[in-house]
């Protein structure tokens, strides 16, 4: 089998296959709600964890000076974004308990907050793919940074937006509040 057609045989199968099987949870919040840190936490516990795909894109846009960037160019940016999720959760364990930083229903959320229409492809694959949702309520000091570039308010907004989103597409969501690292991971163990 050729390279290419290799790799559309595995996007068909990302995006024909539903992954709530492997025990896929997400971890989700605004930006600066500790996500990061509480994935860090999970893995030094064991757990199998997958970074932000959003950030890791903004990151490779920034360097190399493109436009293809949240708040340049919402949408061709989020179509990269669901692209390489799709990529990234074909290849997650089948064996091991995963937590993702975000999953496909942030996208949702973010065409929602810049009041855009979300692409009828993404609506689809978001329904029932993972096995449960804990939002990570904000953090009491909120940081901006080069990726992170959302003030306060909008931060807050886009976390009952993504709550919102994920309740409408029939998901269970546990609300993890603004505590230490230690006792949100406690409670997020307690979910599963």
């Amino acid at each position: 089998m050729t390279p290419t057609k290799n790799k559309a045989l595995n996007l068909r199968r990302c995006l024909t296959s539903k992954i709530e099987e492997k025990k896929v949870y997400v971890i989700t919040g605004s930006p600066g709600s500790g996500k990061t840190t509480t994935l860090e936490y999970l893995k030094s516990e064991g757990f199998y964890i997958v970074p932000e795909v959003a950030r890791n894109i903004i990151n490779e846009e920034l360097e190399k000076d493109s436009d293809k960037l949240p708040w340049m160019n919402l949408d061709e940016f989020q179509r990269k974004v669901m692209k390489k999720q799709l990529e990234v959760e074909v290849r997650l364990p089948g064996d091991k308990i995963v937590f993702l930083d975000r999953g496909l229903p942030d996208g949702l959320a973010y065409y929602y907050l810049n009041d855009l229409q979300p692409p009828t492809e993404l609506l689809k694959l978001s329904k029932g793919r993972y096995g449960g949702i804990f939002l990570l309520e904000p953090l009491p000091c909120y940081v901006t940074d080069a990726s992170r570039r959302e003030d306060e308010k909008t931060a807050i907004r886009l976390c009952e937006l993504l709550f919102k989103v994920y309740i409408k597409l029939g998901y269970s969501v546990t609300r993890i509040p603004a505590t230490s690292v230690i006792e949100r991971v406690k409670l997020i163990k307690q979910h599963l």
